[in-house]
């Protein structure tokens, strides 16, 4: 992560937009692993299939295997909530210097109208993990 950041940096990318991609790539291999051994996204981690050493993010919870903090089956519905950037347009209206602003940064604009397309298309992808 810290090597990611640190790529980011170089190329002047806050760690947000330096960290997106590879939040890309962990996806599709988790997708990946799930797809090879027939396990939903649940099932990987309640089993730990992906290896997660807990301690390494948090000192205190060295030890602590995710099936102790996971309940027993999957949840029947999760709340989402994607956040967007206190620059971004919330509707196509909204773009004007904004645009300019995010085009001359090399930036695509971001509306509602993308962020559905990208949570439609995430939750068609993701499908078997049962993303409510």
């Amino acid at each position: 992560y810290g090597e990611t950041l640190a790529a980011g940096d170089e190329q002047q990318l806050n760690h947000l937009t330096a960290s997106h991609g590879s939040s890309l790539m962990e996806r599709a291999l988790i997708d990946a692993v799930g797809v090879a051994r027939g396990q939903t996204y649940f099932s990987l981690l309640r089993s730990n299939a992906l290896g997660i050493e807990l301690g390494h993010i948090h000192a205190e919870l060295a030890g602590v295997e995710p099936a102790d903090i996971i309940g027993p089956k999957p949840l029947g519905s999760i709340a989402v909530r994607h956040c967007v950037g206190l620059a971004d347009p919330i509707t196509t209206d909204d773009i004007g210097a904004v645009r300019d602003a995010r085009k001359a940064a090399g930036l695509s604009p971001v509306t509602v109208n993308s962020a559905a397309f990208e949570w439609r298309t995430l939750v068609g992808a993701y499908e078997r993990f049962s993303i409510a």
